[in-house]
């Protein structure tokens, strides 16, 4: 075996790449960003999910960049037809045989300028017209107290 170590050759295990689970934000307000339509071959079979350049938990002012959404929750977020699609998030009643599905509960007043702010903090537009989220932006000037 030849030792690699002098060399300029970086090795090492893949990266974990963190997802958003929807059981650990029941009650919380995610944000979805560019949600679009995408046919996907899943160990289920092919399915639409909703993939999202990012999604943004207000909540927890936690962040997860390229995110596909499935099941119940998709389609409410790819037919929106908006940049940015928020809600509380919720689980309906179940249907026999299957577990219940997650939606989104329109936000409250208070959650939807909470929403506002959060995107007119970490959001904007990039020349190619896509929206740049940048996280750090939670941590600039205090806004624990007001996210």
């Amino acid at each position: 075996m030849t030792d690699m170590s002098a060399s300029n050759i970086s090795m090492g295990a893949p990266a974990v790449i963190p997802r958003f689970v929807k059981d650990d934000h029941l009650g919380h307000l995610p944000l979805f960003f560019e949600p679009r339509q995408e046919n996907m071959t899943t160990s289920f079979g092919d399915a639409d999910a909703a993939v999202c350049t990012w999604i943004v938990c207000a909540t927890c002012k936690t962040g997860w960049p390229d995110q596909a959404v499935f099941g119940a929750l998709a389609p409410s977020l790819y037919l929106a037809n908006r940049d940015v699609v928020y809600g509380r998030l919720v689980q309906g009643k179940a249907r026999p045989g299957r577990s219940a599905p997650f939606l989104l509960d329109d936000p409250n007043p208070a959650e939807d300028d909470l929403a506002r702010q959060l995107v007119a903090r970490i959001a904007r537009r990039g020349r190619d017209g896509k929206l740049v989220v940048d996280l750090d932006a939670l941590a600039v000037g205090n806004v624990e107290e007001k996210f």
